[in-house]
């Protein structure tokens, strides 16, 4: 992981350890962590084994926000300094806690304009609040400042979007689901940008087929030359 530095300045290191425990080993070079599990030995539950491990990917990077809401969720006081974790090439997500509640910010970069366009639609809607939904504010328009969180950070683009999630203490009661979702944040939107594109080429193409069949229906029939049976023509 590109961000790994990141996120064990912010205690991921202590927090993977806290849940593999001696599963956790020597780390095989040019990789983050190694785990090793012996199956001959094995008396756990297999199925809650292959979750953890599976999961293993979700821990890493999620673990300053499990931290963060880990100490909320105590009463304790969590440190109020901005954790940055740029976790792909030119977008990063933010988590500045606060007493009772935690913001996550995201900057979200669009690869060309097609999906420039879409993808400002669809951070705008996430911006409609819900009952006993996190807020979320949004910032889609280009040029614009990005959030007053973010101030005083350096090598911010105004072209991308921004999106803040603001999570309340009731919606850490169920904190795995929760940070599933925020860590999928950006692969449901690019997931929806696609489909949306799918759509409109969909359409594109029937509304294609039927003007070609209007077309088809607008041309003059031609004369056909037919024979008697003694040899003469005519047409019809």
């Amino acid at each position: 992981m590109q961000c790994w530095q990141q996120l064990v300045d912010n205690g991921a290191e202590e927090f993977i350890k806290s849940i593999y425990g001696d599963m956790i080993i020597e780390t095989i070079p040019d990789y983050n962590v190694t785990i090793k599990l012996d199956c001959n030995n094995f008396k756990g539950n297999k199925e809650e084994m292959a979750m953890k491990i599976a999961r293993m990917h979700m821990y890493m990077l999620g673990a300053p926000l499990y931290i963060t809401i880990n100490k909320i969720m105590k009463g304790e006081k969590p440190n109020d300094k901005l954790i940055q974790i740029d976790y792909r090439p030119g977008e990063s997500f933010w988590i500045k806690p606060q007493d009772d509640r935690v913001s996550v910010i995201f900057s979200i970069t669009f690869d060309n304009s097609d999906d420039d366009v879409i993808g400002r639609v669809f951070v705008n809607e996430f911006s409609k609040g819900f009952s006993g939904c996190p807020g979320c504010v949004t910032i889609s328009r280009n040029g614009s400042e990005p959030p007053l969180e973010l101030k005083g950070i350096s090598g911010l683009d105004s072209s991308n979007c921004y999106a803040t999630f603001i999570v309340e203490k009731m919606h850490m009661q169920k904190k795995e689901t929760l940070i599933d979702n925020l860590l999928m944040f950006r692969n449901y939107l690019h997931y929806h940008i696609k489909c949306s594109k799918a759509f409109l080429h969909i359409r594109m193409r029937n509304k294609v087929s039927a003007l070609q069949l209007i077309l088809n229906r607008a041309k003059p029939e031609r004369e056909k030359q037919k024979k008697t049976m003694s040899g003469r023509t005519f047409k019809k």
